[in-house]
């Protein structure tokens, strides 16, 4: 998180998401459409934080640019709805008939 002050003296803060391309990755590489560029966001491994924020060498930094690796990941595909099972399986109907 990038904290600091506009010309106004009013705080502003920034996030940053690093991305690689993913097109090689067994998760990642279906997370978009057809035709779509691949790409996943940089998940440092929390061991390796201290270690990316204080770096200030950008070869180094490179170096955390990576993939996370799939077998860390957990992932499964989510069931597809239907328009019928969509409303008949809602908490809360579409309809106020009562």
């Amino acid at each position: 998180m990038l904290h600091r002050f506009n010309r106004f003296k009013v705080e502003e803060l920034a996030a940053y998401m690093l991305t690689v391309n993913a097109e090689d990755h067994p998760i990642m590489r279906r997370m978009h459409g057809p035709k779509k560029e691949k790409r996943s966001i940089v998940i440092v491994p929390r061991a390796q934080w201290d270690d990316w924020l204080a770096c200030r060498d950008p070869e180094v930094a490179r170096s955390f640019l990576s993939l996370y690796p799939a077998e860390k990941m957990v992932a499964e595909p989510a069931p597809i709805k239907t328009k019928a099972s969509t409303n008949a399986d809602a908490e809360f109907p579409l309809s106020d008939s009562a």
